[in-house]
């Protein structure tokens, strides 16, 4: 019944309209990229978050790559319009309020109090400055 889904799209969309945009740097590949208004983030390397929804269908943890996806503070008919993409065709990364990257590391630095999550895990509200990055670590399975 998807019922996992529909309470995290309910809370997501309470949280989505109390949330003030922000500012945010993100240096990718040297480069610094300068966001007034952020208002979502998301670092991933797979697709979905949350009950099963594709913030990023592009994303795999396959190419060695994390990407990140960024979307503007956005209101009424946008919102509806991005939302829709998001859960029916995933075209929503091509909209102009939407910046999509996909690299091995790169590093954000907001410059205002937010809440933050990781792996579902609440982390606080603080200003945030985080570096990410790829890398493979061996391991060994035993075999008995």
């Amino acid at each position: 019944m998807k019922l996992g889904t529909l309470a995290y799209v309910s809370s997501l969309v309470t949280v989505i309209k109390n949330q003030n945009s922000f500012p945010l740097d993100v240096t990718v590949n040297g480069e610094t990229k300068h966001f007034d208004d952020a208002y979502i983030v998301s670092a991933t390397n797979h697709p979905y978050f949350g009950g099963g929804v594709a913030i990023d269908p592009l994303a795999t943890p396959f190419d060695q790559k994390l990407d990140l996806v960024i979307v503007h503070k956005i209101s009424g008919l946008t919102f509806i319009k991005l939302f829709t993409e998001l859960f029916t065709n995933g075209s929503h990364l091509k909209d102009k309020n939407v910046w999509h990257t996909q690299a091995a590391t790169y590093h954000l630095t907001s410059y205002a109090p937010e809440h933050g999550q990781m792996d579902g895990e609440e982390l606080g509200q603080h200003n945030f400055d985080i570096d990410f990055t790829v890398a493979q670590h061996k391991f060994w399975i035993p075999l008995h």
